[in-house]
């Protein structure tokens, strides 16, 4: 069963802009920022949930991987991450439904 919503995956071409707008709109600093793995990330943190940014850096599989899902997509949601208590009932249910068999 799902608890909370943990954290929105947000993709962005361009990482500094995001985050300034996004900073505007919250009135807050990023709680953390990295860049590293073909990605730039800018995460803000709130009492109930986290906004991640992600931007395409550099030139690896990656970063192509990440320019793909944007150019085909467009700039948004890539993922909702949810938390929950049962972890590993749910990774089961998720294995079991992925391969065809409960």
């Amino acid at each position: 069963m799902i608890a909370e919503l943990d954290h929105v995956v947000l993709l962005v071409n361009d990482i500094g802009t995001a985050a300034t707008a996004y900073q505007t709109l919250f009135g807050c600093a990023p709680a953390w920022q990295s860049a590293g793995d073909g990605a730039d990330r800018v995460l803000f943190t709130f009492d109930n949930m986290t906004l991640e940014l992600v931007s395409p850096k550099g030139f690896s599989v990656a970063a192509d991987r990440i320019r793909a899902v944007i150019a085909k997509q467009g700039e948004g949601l890539a993922s909702i991450c949810f938390r929950t208590g049962a972890s590993r009932s749910i990774l089961r249910r998720c294995i079991a439904g992925s391969i065809g068999w409960r």
